[in-house]
């Protein structure tokens, strides 16, 4: 498999494992405690967020073959990772205003 292969597979893993994380925190906050596995999923998630980051990098260094996979690996990982950074940094802002 190409660079853009796997960064196209690691996008859909970590989009499904923030999901997981989603749900796990709604149903922690009604029912029990998920602080293990909102953590190991949490660490799995930003795994595969750097390593498709890393793997659509090379895949755009490399000069593969543009497709949708190529763009959705490279730009959708960046867009997590952009979220997974300012998100947390507003609502800590707009809870402590």
């Amino acid at each position: 498999m190409s660079y853009k292969q796997w960064a196209f597979n690691f996008f859909i893993t970590v989009v499904c494992l923030n999901i997981i994380v989603a749900i796990l925190i709604a149903k922690a906050t009604f029912v029990k405690n998920y602080d293990f596995q909102i953590n190991v999923f949490g660490l799995m998630s930003a795994f595969f967020l750097i390593s498709g980051i890393i793997l659509g990098i090379l895949s755009f260094k490399n000069k593969e073959k543009k497709d949708f996979k190529k763009q959705l690996g490279l730009y959708g990982n960046l867009v997590i990772l952009f979220l997974n950074i300012v998100l947390p940094q507003l609502a800590f802002y707009y809870a402590y205003a």
